[in-house]
């Protein structure tokens, strides 16, 4: 009986399932982030000191900020837009609805690589960091900017394997633990922990695209009983909704990292060190929300076209419309 319900659990089409479902993928990555980063961040402040981990943070801290002003976040574009195409079958319009996100992704990441190339002097003359620092913020920077990872986080999500996704998420913190308590045992430096971030983020990106080529097309969880054609979306549209959701995604990141790189430069290390120390502390819950919001967020265009399909009659405004723009709202806040 309770192998049963447990099949059905994980074989069952119930748009709340799928919810509860997915939220438990995320909730046990984030777990396990939340607590290594707990031995993870206690680690970085022994070995490098107040005053180091405050620059590590900063280092951290601008080439994120960096990533989210030039690097387009595309995933939430391919759930808005290629689940219908899954529902309907076309599954040629979502490979190329996957393409764009991907080349308009990776180019955000060239113009990051050019601007961090040209600010990066004026960060070592500030802290005084040495020519092996500067390659390793460099090389640090190149692999978070040049690992596209939005994008297949969006395919994964797409076709409903939350399973993949957080695979490929929970992969980080688990490097970075053992990277960081690799270098605690043996000679930790700044330069040491830059790598082992970077490793992280690399073998994430390579997992997410692993991931999607492993399964393509042959995931069939998303199935609808019509075969009509979904339009493709016009380019104001789908531009309009990628500044959108990347406009909530900037000022997620602003108000977390971009605050820590302030107080570095006008305070000092130490006092971003400690800000970014309280700061994780005080936001260890907020993340919670997150959990339920991000799968929500891939059901609200089924949800739409469903809705659609029992009431053909034009929606772009009134209580329909209303629904679609507090949903899209709502995911961007909370699901960046």
């Amino acid at each position: 009986m309770s192998e049963n319900r447990l099949s059905s659990w994980f074989s069952s089409e119930d748009s709340l399932v799928r919810v509860f479902r997915n939220s438990s993928w995320l909730f046990s990555a984030k777990g396990i982030g939340a607590i290594l980063s707990i031995f993870y961040l206690a680690i970085l402040t022994r070995t490098l000191g107040v005053a180091g981990f405050g620059e590590f943070m900063i280092i951290v801290g601008a080439v994120q900020v960096l990533s989210a002003v030039l690097k387009l976040q595309t995933w939430q574009a391919v759930v808005q837009f290629g689940v219908p195409y899954l529902l309907a079958g076309q599954h040629q319009a979502f490979r190329k609805l996957s393409a764009q996100s991907f080349w308009i992704e990776l180019a955000g990441g060239l113009i990051a690589c050019a601007t961090l190339w040209l600010l990066l002097p004026y960060g070592a003359t500030q802290f005084g960091w040495n020519e092996p620092v500067e390659q390793a913020v460099m090389g640090y920077g190149l692999i978070v900017f040049l690992a596209v990872r939005s994008t297949p986080t969006g395919i994964l999500r797409a076709q409903d394997r939350f399973g993949g996704n957080a695979f490929g998420d929970a992969i980080i913190p688990v490097i970075r633990f053992t990277g960081a308590l690799a270098l605690f045992l043996t000679r930790p430096s700044m330069t040491g922990f830059l790598i082992v971030w970077g490793l992280s983020e690399f073998v994430s990106f390579m997992v997410m695209w692993l991931m999607v080529w492993r399964r393509q097309e042959q995931n069939q969880s998303l199935r609808s009983a019509t075969s009509l054609p979904v339009p493709a979306p016009g380019r104001r549209e789908f531009a309009a909704f990628l500044l959108f959701t990347n406009f909530a995604y900037l000022i997620s990141v602003i108000r977390e990292r971009l605050v820590v790189v302030i107080v570095g430069f006008f305070v000092g290390p130490a006092a971003a060190g400690l800000f970014r120390l309280a700061d994780q502390i005080a936001n260890s819950l907020n993340r919670l929300a997150e959990v339920f919001a991000r799968p929500l967020f891939p059901n609200c265009p089924a949800f739409s076209l469903s809705d659609n399909r029992a009431n053909p009659e034009p929606c772009s405004g009134g209580p329909c419309g209303f629904r679609r723009s507090a949903a899209a709202s709502f995911s961007s806040a909370c699901c960046c």
